[in-house]
């Protein structure tokens, strides 16, 4: 977000209110970010570009780079997603471009559709790529120090084969170049296995133990829809996780109390197998 698009969004015809992002959609930033590397990270690199005629190159690549995006480069979208097992089965529409799957939308205007498709057949995508590849080799320039990409009126043309050479070791680095610019990572601070939040099922800990124990295999979407209707107030849909990550936690402590005792019963039958008349069965409490 810059000055030029947040004026835009204040414009009259716009009236974009700016804010955070959703409540409860922490995952919203991840599509801004995705565009961010396949478009512009990949295609200018990661090096700082500071001067008024990386501006100007920058410019006119971006310029190419929307229209050839747009028009002439289908992608796929997601359809559906399935798990089964540890395997998940993804299908996808049919790869359209932007352009085709805006104009399938039915909410854009038969002028301004004919606009855009006017608009791609006065566009030719080999001149785009040859604009987007020229405009690289002069980013590379620029990145590397060197003068005379010939932007200014008596700059000297450069040399076709250095521009070459420069833009092929540009486009080798690109994989790696995002390393040399990564923060320095923290060290992971170690769980001590404290709560920091309050616990929201604290008040009713002695309800849900006896619900389980009366039906072992309740599930935490059965489970979640009587605490609503218990004390619809304190609980909501919101607290599914909580209340799953509560529940695989008691079903673990389960096993492995079960287990325990299977092995001390386990060592007393095999004592008195042996003959030892002090081993005695032991009376297990019900929990």
């Amino acid at each position: 977000m810059n000055q030029l698009m947040e004026a835009w969004c204040d414009s009259p015809g716009q009236q974009i209110m700016l804010t955070r992002s959703r409540a409860y959609k922490s995952n919203d930033q991840a599509w801004v970010e995705q565009k961010n590397g396949m478009l512009v990270r990949r295609v200018v690199g990661y090096q700082r570009l500071v001067s008024l005629e990386a501006a100007q190159v920058l410019g006119e690549l971006y310029g190419a780079l929307r229209l050839f995006t747009n028009l002439f480069q289908p992608s796929f979208k997601l359809k559906s997603s399935e798990r089964d097992g540890g395997r998940i089965k993804r299908q996808h529409h049919p790869p359209r471009t932007p352009l085709q799957r805006l104009l399938a939308t039915g909410q854009v205007s038969e002028e301004r559709a004919d606009q855009l498709r006017e608009l791609q057949r006065g566009s030719d995508p080999l001149a785009l790529l040859e604009t987007i590849r020229r405009c690289q080799g002069q980013l590379a320039m620029l990145a590397s120090g060197e003068q005379g990409s010939g932007l200014g009126p008596g700059a000297a043309v450069a040399d076709s084969t250095q521009e070459s050479r420069s833009l092929e070791v540009f486009l080798a680095d690109l994989q790696t170049m995002w390393q040399s610019s990564q923060p320095r990572r923290r060290k992971a601070r170690t769980r001590t296995g404290k709560r920091t939040r309050p616990d929201p099922f604290e008040a009713d800990v002695a309800l849900i133990e006896g619900w389980l124990q009366e039906e072992p295999l309740l599930g935490s979407r059965e489970l979640m829809e009587r605490l609503v209707a218990h004390d619809p107030q304190r609980y909501s849909e919101r607290q599914m996780r909580t209340l799953q990550r509560r529940l695989r936690s008691h079903r673990l402590r389960r096993i492995e109390l079960e287990m325990a005792e299977s092995g001390e019963m386990q060592g007393h039958a095999n004592a008195r197998e042996a003959g030892d008349p002090s081993a005695a069965i032991p009376v297990v409490p019900m929990c």
